[in-house]
């Protein structure tokens, strides 16, 4: 009890020389966001800080996350910050070391998602780190999304992807995401992982309606593709397993935004990848539990639910 009245104490009196910095105008106030995870993750948590920066808001993005662990949720898979390599073109500013400090001790306001599901943390004012995970609101996606990404030059590819990336623009190419890692098991932000037999009914139907296709399969489980996806696919197809892994996920993001159409996992590479890509006649197959297919509702693309 004692301890935690000499924490307060020690918060509020940070918090007033705070504002005493910033109203002599040696400080800013500002909102600083938690970067972790892969680089959809990178994505969506610089998309909840140009929320705040439409707004005049001074933002910056905490980066410890990778400086420290870099791993997904099972310790396994690396995850490298690799936004600014995927777009290089972001305006956007790190916050120093003393800055996340001091907010994480003072301003600190934790998200609770899925359990939590307002949106009212859009509300929030200077100065504020947030952290964990929120609800999108309606515009997170279109238009917002739309604005801040869009795809950038093959410069960003070795030469191995630049090839297959040639092939994917000459073939009517199928983008099919299957996503294990930490996702292989029941997760409470996206339920449990779809099931063998939803990618057999996916690639059916794109193969029923589409001439051609040649599908590129882009997994962080390339044994699970090729030795109990692959076998059980009851029709004949061209196909290929693109193999970056998990370090070069912004690769396959650009990869599968390159593609006509996207087969979808849970996570989120397959979706982003599918918001990025230019054909405005995508086909966009998602699984009948996915709890993000909210994001393709106002997407010029047709979202099929298998």
């Amino acid at each position: 009890m004692v301890k935690e009245k000499f924490k307060s104490l020690i918060r509020l009196l940070f918090h007033l020389s705070y504002k005493l910095c910033i109203k002599i105008g040696i400080a800013s106030p500002t909102i600083v966001v938690r970067m972790d995870g892969g680089i959809c993750s990178q994505m969506h948590q610089y998309l909840i800080g140009q929320i705040f920066k439409e707004r005049g808001t001074n933002v910056e993005y905490e980066l410890d996350f990778f400086k420290y662990n870099g791993k997904d949720i099972n310790g396994v898979h690396v995850r490298n910050f690799d936004l600014l390599k995927a777009f290089p073109y972001l305006n956007f500013k790190s916050a120093s070391s003393f800055k996340s400090h001091f907010y994480s001790l003072v301003y600190n306001y934790v998200g609770n998602y899925p359990y939590e599901l307002s949106t009212n943390w859009v509300d929030l004012l200077p100065p504020r780190i947030l952290s964990g995970y929120y609800a999108d609101p309606s515009y997170l996606y279109y238009p917002l999304f739309q604005k801040v990404f869009h795809i950038c030059s093959k410069d960003i590819l070795d030469f191995e992807n630049q090839h297959i990336c040639t092939m994917i623009e000459n073939h009517n190419s199928i983008a099919v995401h299957v996503r294990r890692g930490d996702l292989a098991e029941y997760n409470i932000a996206y339920g449990y992982p779809v099931t063998i037999n939803y990618f057999v009914e996916a690639i059916k139907y794109i193969k029923e309606k589409t001439i051609d296709p040649v599908f590129y399969f882009f997994s962080d489980d390339r044994n699970y593709v090729e030795q109990e996806l692959l076998p059980i696919i009851p029709v004949k197809i061209e196909y290929k397993v693109v193999q970056n892994g998990s370090e070069k996920g912004y690769i396959d993001l650009f990869l599968i935004s390159m593609c006509k159409h996207q087969i979808t996992s849970k996570g989120s590479l397959g979706k982003y990848g599918a918001l990025l890509g230019m054909n405005k006649e995508k086909m966009v197959l998602v699984s009948k539990d996915d709890t993000q297919t909210f994001m393709f509702d106002n997407a010029p693309c047709l979202k099929i639910i298998i």
